[in-house]
């Protein structure tokens, strides 16, 4: 029954079998690599899809905040933030006369009448025309301002008795701007 081309007979089988440890190592070898691959792809597969599916969630979750911004809201408070930022520049650099004034005003003695009051930054100086009733209250309010630390010079320009028997005079203080004036503490 030679005739079809197939032979059945159990001669013509090879079996596959270990016989001697070693033999069949490239076979094992190449099973184990085939194992270890699909075993790496499919844990890569499977962390893909996590990774796809939590980016979708974070995707959701972004796209549910972003439709509850107030863009408005958020375009004014960047604004304000600009316009706080420029106001903090120019109050670190603002001087305060009050300061200087309150310290004019313990200065001046009672006797004394001030009539004009020129300050300037730019020189350092505070002038000022006032009366008083003798030249020895000029001499007075000179020693007064001399004691103030800020002070630095004191000018007397011009002294001169009135008709109504009092004295009129033009006083220079020249000071030091961050004593006298006092500097803003900003921070930032």
């Amino acid at each position: 029954m030679n005739g079809g081309g197939l032979q059945l007979l159990p001669e013509a089988r090879r079996k596959l079998e270990i016989k001697t440890p070693g033999a069949n190592k490239i076979v094992f070898v190449s099973v184990m690599i085939l194992v270890l691959v699909g075993i790496i792809f499919g844990a890569t597969f499977f962390y893909k899809s996590s990774l796809e599916s939590k980016l979708t969630d974070l995707d959701t979750s972004l796209a549910g905040i972003n439709s509850r911004r107030q863009a408005e809201k958020e375009s004014k408070i960047l604004t304000l933030e600009k316009q706080t930022a420029t106001l903090g520049s120019i109050l670190k650099e603002h001087n305060f006369w009050s300061e200087g004034f309150l310290k004019i005003e313990e200065r001046v003695l009672p006797n004394v009448v001030l009539e004009m009051f020129n300050g300037s930054i730019s020189d350092n100086t505070v002038s000022f025309k006032a009366t008083t009733t003798d030249f020895a209250t000029i001499a007075r309010q000179a020693a007064s301002f001399a004691q103030e630390g800020s002070v630095k010079d004191i000018q007397i320009n011009r002294a001169v008795a009135l008709p109504n028997n009092l004295v009129e005079f033009y006083l220079k203080l020249i000071f030091d701007k961050d004593k006298f004036l006092g500097k803003t503490e900003v921070t930032e």
